[in-house]
């Protein structure tokens, strides 16, 4: 038996005219809402259309499925917080305290995610659609470019590969935010700043001059081809 064709969590339509665009950011707006008032399983369409005040055709216009419409509004959030960080990113220069400004970034970085309301509904509905996993990958990639190009204007030598993987190590510690709060609830401002003070240890050697590590760099052009290529 074959097996069965893999869902569409493509958004079906992007409207260009004022009205369109405040009808999708309310389907948007309620799927979060439900989503945090009654998980994953408790969100529906027909839940979506309630909440927004829309009919069910009406969000089934603009996406195929409840789970297209909340990749769609877990992509815009982490697309908002990494332009957030990278507004206080491009200010540093080389020259600056690097652990005052990487302290300074992850902090924006934090908070930028309280901002836009990226909450722990959104990051456990990763656990539940395999797409949102390609989706925060692919971020995960920019987020440790980002990172790297601050290391590189802060004044580390390292090469971009050895930075990478030392950035990405740091971005994945980082996250670790997020399965305490699964685990335990709300992430205190003692684990953040334990966080940060890891963050730091780890690039003491990059932004030392010390030897660049002889393995365990990753490939990131093949890592981001297979997560371009995923689901397709």
């Amino acid at each position: 038996m074959s097996k069965p064709a893999p869902r569409s969590l493509e958004q079906r339509a992007t409207p260009v005219q004022p009205r369109g665009a405040r009808t999708l950011q309310a389907v948007l707006d309620a799927a979060h809402h439900v989503l945090k008032t009654d998980g994953i399983d408790g969100l529906s369409t027909a839940a979506v259309a309630r909440q927004s005040g829309m009919a069910v055709g009406t969000v089934y216009r603009l996406f195929p499925n409840k789970e297209a419409i909340v990749c769609k509004v877990y992509e815009d959030k982490i697309r908002q917080v990494r332009a957030i960080g990278n507004e206080i990113r491009v200010t540093f220069q080389r020259g600056d305290d690097w652990r005052a400004a990487v302290r300074t970034y992850i902090e924006v970085l934090k908070g930028a995610e309280r901002s836009t309301d990226f909450d722990i509904s959104l990051a456990s509905a990763g656990l539940m659609i395999p797409e949102i996993r390609r989706i925060d990958t692919l971020h995960a990639i920019y987020m440790t470019d980002d990172l790297v190009d601050l290391l590189k204007t802060l004044g580390s030598p390292w090469s971009d590969a050895a930075l990478f993987e030392l950035c990405m190590t740091t971005y994945c510690l980082e996250t670790a935010s997020w399965h305490y709060a699964n685990t335990c609830g709300t992430p205190t401002a003692t684990l953040a700043d334990r966080l940060i003070v890891c963050a730091l240890a780890i690039m003491e050697p990059a932004m030392r001059g010390d030897p660049e590590p002889e393995d365990g760099n990753i490939d990131r052009e093949r890592l981001l081809a297979s997560y371009r290529n995923d689901h397709k």
